[in-house]
C-alpha cells in the first residue's frame, strides 16, 4: 500500500466513512491500488498506479454524491470531502 493510500484510508475511517481498499494488477502486470469510500451523501474513488513509472502515482481521483454521480476532482477535494466539506 502506498503511504498516500494508507493516509487516505486512515483519514476516511477516522471520519466515519466506510472504506474499501483494493490492490490489483492490470493485464500488463503493473500493480495498482484503489481506495473507495462511502457514507450517506458522499462517495469517492482514488487509484494509484505503477504503469509506466514503476512507482505508485496518482492515476484517477473522483468524488460525488454517489458512485453514479461523480466527477474528476483533485485529491485535496477528496480530503476536504472526508473532513466534512467539498472544495
Amino acid at each position: 500500500m502506498t503511504d498516500a493510500a494508507k493516509t487516505l484510508v486512515n483519514e476516511a475511517m477516522n471520519a466515519g466513512w466506510s472504506v474499501l481498499f483494493r490492490p490489483n494488477v492490470d493485464t500488463g502486470g503493473s500493480p495498482f491500488v484503489t481506495v473507495e469510500g462511502v457514507r450517506e451523501g458522499g462517495y469517492f474513488c482514488v487509484t494509484w498506479h505503477t504503469r509506466d513509472s514503476g512507482t505508485y502515482r496518482l492515476f484517477d481521483c473522483s468524488a460525488g454524491e454517489s458512485k453514479y454521480k461523480m466527477r474528476d476532482v483533485p485529491l485535496k477535494s477528496v480530503r476536504a470531502m472526508i473532513a466534512g466539506g467539498f472544495a
